[in-house]
């Protein structure tokens, strides 16, 4: 997920007052980066291109999230307590300088998934329906980086349902 913390830009408190920050993001980006082993040693870092916000569809999104959190922001009552906005400044107005704002302070949401998907090769898959990394015989991955894409919802779940269907597999397979 890619978000944006609206309301704690270049933010600090003062005093005792009340505040209120919006969160919004993108739930299911379209965006999409690669993580490759790029020499034998087992201890090396992976070569990560996260990609973000690479496609204009993302942008957009963020760009009309914004612009939809800020019109929400000028109705009543919230309008009425109001009264300083923080972050993005007021002033940015234009696409161009909303994608400015957005490309400079967007965050990304802990649940990082899809490193290792489960999709056909054809697809950029590296495992089966059966969590069986390609090319291996005795090899499974069983964690949120199979998920080919973003869930709606926290992962907990859909984890603890996939190993227990992996955990029936590997028992069918054995008797």
């Amino acid at each position: 997920m890619i978000q944006l913390n609206q309301g704690f830009v270049n933010f600090e408190r003062t005093g005792n007052k009340s505040y209120i920050s919006t969160n919004f993001g993108i739930q299911h980006t379209i965006s999409r980066g690669s993580i490759h082993i790029n020499t034998t040693d087992p201890f090396a870092s992976p070569a990560i291109d996260a990609r973000y916000l690479t496609t204009d569809y993302d942008v957009q999104v963020l760009v009309e999230a914004l612009r939809w959190n800020r019109r929400l922001a000028a109705i009543s009552p919230l309008a009425d307590i109001i009264i300083e906005q923080t972050g993005p400044a007021p002033n940015l107005n234009t696409d161009e300088e909303l994608i400015k704002f957005i490309r400079e302070t967007f965050t990304v949401g802990s649940h990082i998934i899809g490193t290792a998907a489960m999709a056909p090769p054809e697809l950029q898959g590296v495992v089966d329906t059966k969590l069986k990394v390609y090319g291996t015989n005795n090899l499974r991955i069983m964690d949120i980086s199979v998920f080919p894409m973003e869930l709606a919802t926290h992962p907990q779940a859909t984890v603890f349902a996939m190993s227990e269907r992996l955990a029936d597999i590997i028992k069918a397979e054995i008797q």
